[in-house]
């Protein structure tokens, strides 16, 4: 009862940036082309978490791969890391890493958009199929509850990182 309440309280903005995590002083610097450090820092830790995983994916087969090959103790070192268990390891290790990254690859776009700093505002009428909305020439793909917010044929200035099309923030466009 009070969230529903509560919810009836908000400006539409105020819901927009509750649902997409931004404050005003975060639209404020987006709409300077810039970047909060409160925004970075919820971005690096989106890019460390997929970099994490990525390590994982990889490291997991080695490291049984390792644990196979030193069942045979009489192994010299170079023979023990080139043993066919552990390059069996390596390769799993790179295919699975290799495919988490391929999938995730925005993930990884975003340290180098942090590090640029540079924000970019897309503005223009929403177009809504499924899960993806299209402004301009950009496609985004949002959580349901998210997209709920949007209305088709509204206009929306979208504030984002370029490499990522991370959206920072939203506001309606005039």
């Amino acid at each position: 009862m009070q969230i529903e309440q509560r919810e009836r309280e908000l400006t539409p903005l105020a819901r927009l940036g509750e649902a997409f995590d931004f404050s005003m002083d975060d639209l404020r610097a987006n709409r300077n082309g810039t970047v909060t450090r409160r925004q970075r820092r919820k971005v690096w830790r989106r890019f460390l978490a997929s970099f994490g995983t990525a390590v994982g994916l990889f490291l997991v087969p080695v490291i049984v791969g390792w644990w196979l090959a030193s069942w045979d103790q009489s192994l010299s070192l170079l023979e023990f890391l080139t043993a066919e268990s552990a390059l069996v390891g390596y390769l799993t290790g790179l295919l699975l890493a290799g495919f988490y990254i391929s999938v995730n690859i925005s993930s990884f776009l975003l340290s180098v958009d942090i590090l640029r700093g540079q924000v970019v505002a897309v503005s223009g009428p929403v177009r809504r199929y499924g899960h993806y909305l299209f402004v301009d020439q950009q496609r985004f793909l949002l959580e349901a509850a998210s997209l709920d917010l949007i209305q088709s044929k509204f206009h929306y200035t979208f504030y984002m990182l370029p490499g990522a099309r991370h959206i920072l923030s939203i506001e309606f466009a005039e």
